[in-house]
């Protein structure tokens, strides 16, 4: 009888804490960036090959970020299991190094996907975006990207893929 009143209890606890858990409020967050990198690689700027072309970009970022986690600990890092989306949408400015490629402005919405258990961790991420160039044309881009990871460290999903179509 006792084995059975503490399996009871057990399992009582565990209903308690998943519901906790689950019912946690989400944290939001929402920050705006100004951002200047320069010499990074910009794919689709039209240099011929396949290489990307270096390039100063120019970014202004809205973010917005939701959590919902069975918690926090002392450093504000989410605990297990948690959920969470950031969804970024950006304008940016492209000066290519060549100065023979035209300059681009452009807009892109990303998404990404974080969701963590105490057995996996699961990232997605998916991007796209639309620029136009000074010389009349314009390319669109898009990313997605998946992973999967078990709590012992192996990897069971791992795929990216980046297209850009140039249009003239």
């Amino acid at each position: 009888m006792r084995r059975i009143a503490l399996a009871l209890l057990v399992v009582g606890l565990l209903i308690i804490a998943t519901a906790t858990a689950a019912s946690a409020a989400p944290i939001v967050r929402t920050t705006h960036t100004h951002q200047v990198q320069t010499d990074i690689a910009f794919p689709c700027l039209g240099a011929p090959g396949p290489q990307d072309d270096a390039a100063t970009v120019i970014y202004d970022t809205d973010e917005t970020l939701h959590i919902t986690a069975a918690g926090e600990d002392a450093d504000g890092n989410p605990i297990p299991p948690f959920h969470v989306v950031i969804h970024r949408v950006e304008t940016f400015y492209v000066v290519p190094d060549d100065p023979t490629l035209p300059t681009y402005t452009g807009h892109d919405i990303a998404t990404f996907v974080n969701n963590t258990n105490q057995k996996t961790f699961g990232f997605s991420s998916e991007f796209n975006g639309k620029a136009y160039g000074s010389d009349g044309s314009s390319f669109r881009f898009n990313s997605n990207g998946h992973i999967q990871v078990n709590a012992d460290g192996t990897v069971t999903v791992d795929n990216f893929t980046f297209t850009c179509s140039n249009e003239r």
